[in-house]
């Protein structure tokens, strides 16, 4: 669920937070105009879409799970290699 939440195109990302997400509007409206103005990189607003849409549908222990696993992903070449051994 994760992986595809980050395949979302980034013009679609901010309408996928305003229907199937519990964001509040105003955080919704804060993150378009930081998006908007190169404050934040669609990555990391895609990254927080998708640990939500994981939150959502399969509790905090699966998000909190997943943020771990991609926190590795992100930040180690060997990654790939850690999440299969996972399977």
């Amino acid at each position: 669920m994760y992986g595809k939440a980050m395949s979302i195109p980034d013009e679609l990302m901010m309408r996928y937070f305003m229907l199937v997400t519990d964001m509040p509007i105003e955080e919704q409206e804060d993150m378009e105009k930081r998006l908007e103005s190169g404050e934040l990189h669609p990555r990391d607003a895609k990254m927080q879409l998708a640990r939500t849409i994981v939150r959502l549908y399969h509790g905090e222990e699966a998000r909190s799970k997943q943020k771990k696993n991609s926190n590795a992903y992100s930040n180690n070449a060997r990654c790939l290699q850690t999440f299969l051994s996972m399977l």
